[in-house]
C-alpha cells in the first residue's frame, strides 16, 4: 500500500503507543501528517485463530506477533494497526515517582507527567477489573490471586490495576465509543494476547488513531521502512518500493526496531553518519520474567477474565529492590502450548511427534485450567546493547544476564511463593530454564535521553541530536527499566514530546491537547498500595512456613489523654528457611487495630504491617521483637501503632513477662507528630497467651514434609533462642 502524496509536513512511522499519540496530536494541531505502519488493519470479528498453533500469527503472515531471537534475549513484539497495543495485557501502571530519579532528564518527574498519564487514561477509558456478566463474578484467577497473597500477608499490596478494557455493552451490538470507533463489551473470553475479536480492548485504533484519521491523518499499512535519510528542507524515507519526504519525521517503530533502523542508517546505509555514539545502548528488558504454575488447586482457570486482572508488590527497602507479580492469562487457542511448560510433560514429550493432536488434548485435559501463568517486573540494570553484527549487520542484543542473577532470582523467589500457595509446583519458561535466555516483551532503550550527544541519542523532548526534524517517541527513549508495565508511561511521554513539538510551531506556542480539559484527575490504584515501614518480607525461597494470631489489650497516653488501644494480628512467616537466616527474621501482620476515639468499636484494618522477631539490638543479652502497624482512623487520618518487646532476664518470669509485654507507641503516619505522639503498654494476659499458642499453624510448602519440618524449625529456632538469652542472663 502506499501513500497518496510523495511529501508530507510530518511523517509518523509506527503506530503504536508512541505513534498513535504522535499522529493524533500532529493531526489536531492541523500539521500535514501522514503514518506508516508494516503490519495490517485489524477490524473486530478478523484476528486470525486458525494458525495460531501453527506459527502465532506471525506480522508477515498476517498476524501480529513479531518474537525474534536476538542473541541473548528472546524479543517479543507486536506488529498492525494499534502496534503492541493489539496484543498486549491492556494494563497501565504508573512508575513510583523514584523511577524518575535516576538517569531522567531535567524536566521528568512523575509529579510532572501525572497530567499527561490522565490523559492517556482519559483517552485510553481505563478502569479495573469487573465482574464477568456471564457470571457476575470476578474472573476466579482474580479471587484466586487475591485469596492467596492475602493469605501471604501481602493483601496489602495486592491490587486490581487499571486496564484499557470497555467493560460496558458485554454481548451487546457494537455501539460508539466517546470517539466514535464501534466497540462492544468484554465477554471475558481470554483472547486479549492473540487480539479481541469482540472489539472490547481500547485499542490505539479505538481512540487515538480514529482521531488521528479523523482530523486529516493520512494513513498507510502493510508498509514497512528500511531506510531513511537527510535531504535538504528534511528527510526522505524509504517503504516498500515507494519513498516519501517529510520536514519532520517521528520514529515509533518500537525500542528495538527504533533503534535497528537507525543503527542501519548510521552503520550500514551511512545515511545519518553523525548520530550518536551512544545508539544501541542503555536497553533494558525492564526486569521481566516469566513463570509458571502447574497443577494449581482449585483450577486457576487463566482462560477465564482479562489477561492481567491482579498485581501485587514486593518492596524490600533492605537491597532497594521493588519487584510487581501479576496475574497472567491466555487464550484457549494457546492453551495446547501450557503443557510444555511442565518439566515432566516435557521430558514426556521428548521423542512424541508434536503434531499429534490427541497427545495435546490429552494433555490439556491433565493440566488445562489448572496452569496459573505469572508475569514478574523489576528494574533491571538497563545495560545492555542492541547493535549490529559482522558479517552481514545481523541484528543482536548483548545482555549481561550474570549480572542480573539477583533480580531473576529474587523473581523466581516471589513465583514460588505465589504458585505454593495457589497449591501449585512452579514452572520457568523453557527459553528461560533450557537456555537461560530471558524474554522481553517490554523492550526499552537503545536511544535513551540525555542531555548532550555524548550522554544520549535524543533530549528530553524526543530530539535526535544533530538532526533537525528527527524525532524518537517511543520506548528507545525510555533510560531505564520502570519496573511496571511500561506502555502507559511510553503514551505520557509522547504525550509530552509532542505537546513540546507542536508548540515549536509559529503560532501554536500554547497548543494543548483538545481532550485535556476533559480529562478527569486520575487516583491510580498503584499509588493506594501499602508498604510496611522497613519493606516488604522478602519472598520465600523454599517451601514451609508458620503462622500463628495474637491479641494485645492496654493504653496509649497518658492521664487524661489516655486511651484504650488493642490489636488483633495474623503474623504470616511464608518461609522458614528464609526467615531463618535473614537477621531482620521478618513477618508479614495483618488484622486490625482498635483505639478509643480514633477508630470505631470494630477497629480499622491493619495496612501494610510488619513484625520481626529476635532482632538483635546491640545487647547480646537482648533482643526485640518488633511490630508496626498502620491503620487510618475513621476520619482519614493515617496512624501507626508500633511496639517493641525487649527480650531479656535472668529467670523464666523475666522472659514470661518480656514475650507478653510491648512498649507500645502511637503516632501519625506522615511522621510530624505536632503533639500528638504518645506511648503505652500493652500484653497478653494468659487466655491470650494459650489462644496465640494454639493458632500456630504450619504453612504448605513444596512437599508433603515441608510443613511439619518448617514448624519444628520455628520452634527450635524459637525456643534456641530464649534458651541462649536465658543461659547468657544468668551467667551476667
Amino acid at each position: 500500500m502506499t501513500l497518496g502524496r510523495d511529501s508530507y509536513e510530518a511523517i509518523v512511522v509506527g503506530s503504536g503507543f508512541g505513534g498513535a499519540v504522535a499522529a493524533c496530536r500532529l493531526a489536531q494541531a492541523g500539521v500535514d501528517v501522514a503514518l506508516i505502519e508494516r503490519g495490517r488493519r485489524f477490524a473486530p470479528g478478523s484476528f486470525p485463530r486458525h494458525r495460531i498453533r501453527a506459527d502465532l500469527q506471525h506480522w508477515r503472515r498476517g498476524g501480529t506477533y513479531d518474537v525474534r531471537h536476538l542473541g541473548d534475549m528472546l524479543v517479543v513484539q507486536g506488529a498492525g494497526y494499534g502496534g503492541g497495543s493489539l496484543i498486549y495485557a491492556n494494563v497501565q501502571i504508573r512508575p513510583p515517582a523514584d523511577v524518575f530519579d535516576e538517569g531522567w532528564p531535567s524536566g521528568y518527574s512523575r509529579s510532572a507527567l501525572d497530567p499527561y498519564y490522565d490523559l492517556v487514561g482519559y483517552m485510553l477509558d481505563i478502569a479495573p477489573v469487573r465482574e464477568d456478566p456471564a457470571t457476575g463474578e470476578l474472573p476466579p484467577k482474580t479471587r484466586l490471586m487475591e485469596a492467596a497473597t492475602d493469605r501471604l500477608g501481602r493483601g496489602a499490596q495486592t491490587f486490581r490495576p487499571n486496564l484499557a478494557v470497555r467493560f460496558d455493552g458485554a454481548g451487546e451490538d457494537p455501539a460508539p465509543n466517546k470517539f466514535g470507533a464501534l466497540q462492544s463489551g468484554c465477554v471475558h473470553c481470554g483472547e486479549c494476547d492473540i487480539g479481541c475479536n469482540f472489539g472490547a480492548k481500547n485499542t490505539l485504533d479505538m481512540n487515538y488513531l480514529t482521531l488521528a484519521e479523523r482530523f486529516g491523518a493520512e494513513v498507510t499499512t502493510e508498509s514497512e521502512v528500511t531506510w531513511l535519510g537527510k535531504e535538504d528542507g528534511g528527510y526522505r524515507i524509504r517503504y516498500g518500493e515507494h519513498t516519501v519526504a517529510a520536514r519532520q519525521v517521528f520514529l515509533c517503530l518500537g525500542a528495538v526496531n527504533t533503534t535497528e533502523l537507525l543503527l542501519r542508517c548510521r552503520d550500514q546505509h551511512r545515511t545519518l553518519p553523525r548520530l550518536s555514539r551512544t545508539l544501541g545502548q542503555g536497553y533494558s528488558a525492564n526486569g521481566d520474567f516469566l513463570s509458571f504454575g502447574i497443577g494449581t488447586s482449585p483450577p486457576f482457570e487463566a482462560t477465564n477474565g482479562p489477561t492481567i486482572t491482579t498485581a501485587v508488590l514486593y518492596d524490600d527497602d533492605r537491597d532497594g529492590r521493588r519487584l510487581l507479580v501479576q496475574d497472567g492469562g491466555y487464550s484457549q487457542q494457546l492453551s495446547h502450548l501450557m503443557p510444555l511448560m511442565s518439566p515432566t510433560r516435557l521430558t514426556r514429550l521428548v521423542g512424541r511427534s508434536l503434531a499429534s493432536r490427541g497427545s495435546f488434548a490429552a494433555l490439556r485435559e491433565e493440566e488445562g485450567d489448572a496452569t496459573a501463568v505469572l508475569l514478574v517486573m523489576g528494574r533491571d540494570s538497563a545495560d545492555g546493547t542492541i547493535e549490529l553484527r559482522r558479517p552481514g549487520h545481523r541484528l543482536r542484543v548483548r545482555w549481561d544476564t550474570p549480572a542480573n542473577l539477583a533480580l531473576y532470582a529474587a523473581e523466581t523467589a516471589a513465583s514460588r511463593e505465589l504458585v505454593t500457595e495457589l497449591g501449585g509446583r512452579l514452572a520457568l519458561a523453557p527459553n528461560w530454564r533450557l537456555l537461560g535466555q530471558p524474554s522481553a516483551p517490554h523492550n526499552l532503550g537503545g536511544c535513551r535521553m540525555g542531555a548532550t550527544a555524548a550522554e544520549g541519542v535524543v533530549d528530553g523532548d524526543g530530539r535526535v541530536f544533530g538532526y533537525p526534524g528527527l524525532h524518537v517517541l517511543d520506548g528507545a527513549i525510555i533510560p531505564g527499566a520502570v519496573g511496571v508495565n511500561p506502555s502507559h508511561t511510553i503514551a505520557a511521554v509522547a504525550e509530552r514530546c509532542i505537546e513540546a513539538a507542536i508548540r515549536r510551531v509559529p503560532g501554536r506556542e500554547r497548543w494543548t491537547a483538545p481532550e485535556a480539559d476533559q480529562a478527569p484527575r486520575i487516583s491510580p490504584p498503584e499509588d493506594r498500595v501499602t508498604i510496611p515501614a522497613g519493606g516488604t518480607a522478602p519472598p520465600s525461597l523454599s517451601g514451609g512456613g508458620v503462622r500463628w494470631r495474637e491479641r494485645l489489650e492496654g493504653t496509649v497516653g497518658s492521664g487524661a489523654a489516655a486511651r484504650q488501644a488493642s490489636f488483633e494480628v495474623t503474623i504470616s512467616v511464608p518461609d522458614v528457611s528464609s526467615f531463618v537466616a535473614d537477621p531482620a527474621h521478618p513477618g508479614a501482620a495483618t488484622g486490625t487495630v482498635q483505639v478509643d476515639g480514633l477508630t470505631d468499636e470494630a477497629g480499622a484494618p491493619i495496612e501494610g504491617g510488619s513484625f520481626h522477631l529476635f532482632v538483635e539490638n546491640g545487647d547480646p543479652l537482648a533482643r526485640a521483637m518488633a511490630y508496626t502497624l498502620p491503620f487510618s482512623g475513621s476520619d482519614g487520618t493515617r496512624w501507626i501503632l508500633s511496639g517493641t518487646k525487649d527480650v531479656r532476664g535472668r529467670s523464666i518470669l523475666d522472659f514470661w513477662r518480656a514475650t507478653t509485654t510491648l512498649a507500645a507507641r502511637l503516632e501519625p503516619a506522615d511522621g510530624d507528630g505536632n503533639g500528638t505522639s504518645s506511648s503505652g503498654r500493652m500484653s497478653l494476659g494468659l487466655p491470650a497467651v494459650a489462644r496465640l499458642v494454639v493458632s500456630v499453624r504450619p504453612v504448605r510448602g513444596r512437599r508433603r514434609s515441608d510443613p511439619a519440618v518448617a514448624l519444628a524449625r520455628f520452634v527450635v529456632f524459637f525456643a534456641g533462642t530464649v534458651g541462649r538469652l536465658y543461659v547468657a542472663g544468668r551467667r551476667a
